[in-house]
């Protein structure tokens, strides 16, 4: 009955969604949504790869992409922290858990925040400074729940709960993740689809309450995309996103592991319309150490160009145990 039950809410979800996705294909809408911290994309291996993670199950880093690939992470439980320093000398840190709660069931604990630390206020009539001090602040936590339907298929949700601060002015609100994620079973090939950030626009709460209330949607993500190694130590990863307020990206990313121990990545994202030299390319390393405990340590580093903008440096570290 609740294998019936989760995937009829498979098929439902996914319909409804396809119409929207259909709608926007194709169109640009930059600056109509809010929260839009929601798409800064988490994981130091999914970063080297050209940012591509909906289809990749390797530790706590998937509960953002794709909440069902927490099903197929490979070892009862997993924990990882990721950190990067943003654009605008803004940083962002995620903390992701992964537990087995039975044989099929799965359940995923995240938490991410971006921040900017203190800024001096400004004016037109003092540009060094008024000598007051203000702070951003965005952060989001969530549970997920992910179950084997099959050995090779799985379906997954996630709850979140998100608030932005900006001064005295907030808003918050809540959202659902879904997902899906199939084993193909050949060449350890994987599928995922996810669609994330379902909720109800937040409201902005002004400290002057003389303001009228504004609202402004969520940016919905699409992805779709494929992992999987064609060669033996050679991975694959492609993806297909789509947001409601912007076009559609392209991304392909390549691993090549080096003795079980060492993996060298690229990537590249297509359409992603950023200026500036090398923008769009993707590189990093990751280091996995397996001990006698059963324990895999993780640590991995990844830099994505965005043009004008700079480098963008991600560090993770996590263990599988």
């Amino acid at each position: 009955m609740v294998k019936r039950a989760l995937l009829i809410l498979c098929v439902l979800v996914s319909s409804a969604k396809a119409i929207t996705l259909f709608e926007f294909l194709g169109g640009q809408k930059v600056g109509t949504t809010t929260m839009t911290f929601l798409k800064i994309p988490v994981g130091a291996k999914q970063g080297g790869l050209g940012e591509t993670g909906v289809a990749i199950a390797n530790d706590a880093t998937c509960i953002y992409w794709n909440p069902s690939a927490i099903s197929y992470v490979p070892s009862n439980a997993s924990v990882s922290f990721f950190t990067q320093k943003w654009i605008g000398d803004t940083y962002y840190s995620y903390a992701g858990f992964v537990y087995q709660i039975e044989k099929f069931t799965r359940l995923g604990i995240l938490m991410g925040n971006l921040h900017s630390g203190y800024i001096q206020r400004t004016d037109e009539y003092h540009p060094f400074g008024l000598g007051t001090y203000y702070r951003t602040s965005s952060t989001y936590a969530g549970i997920a729940i992910a179950r084997k339907l099959i050995d090779r298929f799985s379906f997954g949700i996630n709850v979140k709960y998100m608030n932005e601060a900006l001064d005295d002015y907030n808003q918050r609100t809540v959202a659902l993740d879904v997902g899906t994620y199939y084993l193909i079973g050949f060449r350890d090939i994987a599928l995922g689809i996810s669609i994330s950030n379902i909720g109800p626009d937040p409201e902005i709460e002004s400290p002057d309450p003389s303001d009228n209330p504004a609202r402004f949607s969520l940016p919905v993500m699409y992805r779709l995309g494929a992992y999987g190694s064609p060669l033996n130590n050679f991975y694959l990863s492609l993806q297909l996103e789509k947001s409601t307020d912007n076009v559609e990206i392209f991304r392909i990313g390549a691993e090549y592991v080096i003795a079980e121990l060492v993996s060298l990545r690229a990537g590249y994202k297509l359409n992603s319309n950023i200026p500036g030299e090398f923008s769009g390319f993707t590189g990093g390393i990751g280091i996995i150490k397996s001990f006698d405990f059963k324990r895999d340590v993780h640590i991995d580093y990844a830099v994505s160009a965005l043009g004008y903008a700079g480098l963008v440096h991600k560090a993770q570290m996590g263990v599988n145990f």
